[in-house]
């Protein structure tokens, strides 16, 4: 056990031996860590494309839900119109 006196501070070198397994443990911590964020990650979806909407083109289908949208705002000024 070693000091190393100066007049203004004593220098204690650490513990070889305790240092040693403090970096042990830090290092199975990570490898904890690092494992654990492997087996919590987002694994790669791969879905194979396939056409929904049955046999609209998609230019239909953008005409139907303009008019779908134009419809749900008329609906609130229909409502309002009757009960005034």
């Amino acid at each position: 056990f070693l000091c190393f006196s100066n007049k203004a501070f004593t220098v204690i070198p650490p513990n070889p031996k305790k240092r040693r397994e403090i970096q042990k443990k830090a290092e199975a911590e990570l490898a904890a860590l690092e494992e654990l964020r492997l087996s919590r990650a987002m694994s790669y979806v791969s879905i194979n494309p396939s056409s929904v909407g049955g046999c609209l083109s998609l230019e239909e289908v953008r005409r139907k839900q303009q008019q779908e949208m134009m419809q749900a705002k008329r609906k609130p000024k229909l409502l309002l119109r009757k009960q005034v």
